[in-house]
């Protein structure tokens, strides 16, 4: 199925990206922040995963497709009561069962907060949590646990972190590329002969356009 969304997708103006041993979610953080920045514009991830709520700031916005939602910077803060920038550090801690990326026992979505207030304030580094769960141990069994499984942590983090995403010099400049590269045609005829093999049928409302 993967190989034939990508015959569609060559019919319509898009860019399919792929590189070998690169994931996907490194290469869109790259290439959004990149965009952004070097032609001074705003960059629109749409995706449902929650991981790229880390990139959000004022060149940043995810669509959340299931949601029907724009998350920007105040939308972030209004949903999960933190900024952006500390959004890494609840996902760490909480964990990810879809990623099956365990988080620290005991640690719910409401109880982060609870444990560390500070991550709704301003941003603050990913050692600070060590240091804070330091000076609380004996106010909770959660705090020995992050301190106990702080190596761990660090490793969930760097594999989390989009803000520094896994991508080399050399693919970096290849993706930089990519902006100014002319879009592909669009090919309705193909598109449409696709569509008919396949027996879609009428899942594509107003073909005729």
């Amino acid at each position: 199925q993967i190989t034939r969304l990508i015959q569609y997708l060559k019919c319509l103006p898009v860019k399919v990206v792929s590189i070998d041993k690169l994931e996907a979610d490194d290469i869109i953080a790259y290439m959004s922040k990149d965009m952004a920045k070097r032609f001074n514009t705003k960059s629109y991830i749409v995706s449902s995963d929650k991981d790229f709520l880390q990139l959000v700031d004022d060149n940043i916005t995810v669509y959340r497709p299931i949601e029907r939602e724009f998350y920007d910077v105040a939308t972030v803060k209004q949903k999960f009561g933190i900024i952006p920038e500390n959004f890494i550090h609840y996902k760490v801690l909480i964990g990810d069962a879809s990623d099956k990326v365990p988080g620290v026992k005991g640690l719910g979505k409401k109880g982060v907060l609870k444990r560390f207030p500070e991550l709704a304030g301003e941003a603050i580094s990913f050692d600070v949590l060590y240091d804070l769960s330091v000076e609380r141990l004996k106010d909770s069994v959660v705090f020995a646990r992050v301190v106990h499984d702080w190596e761990k942590l660090l490793n969930t983090r760097k594999i989390m972190d989009l803000e520094n995403p896994m991508v080399s010099e050399e693919e970096k400049s290849y993706l930089s590329q990519l902006p100014l590269e002319p879009l592909n045609e669009l090919r309705i005829l193909e598109f449409m002969s696709l569509y008919s093999e396949d027996g879609l049928n009428h899942h594509i409302k107003n073909t005729e356009f």
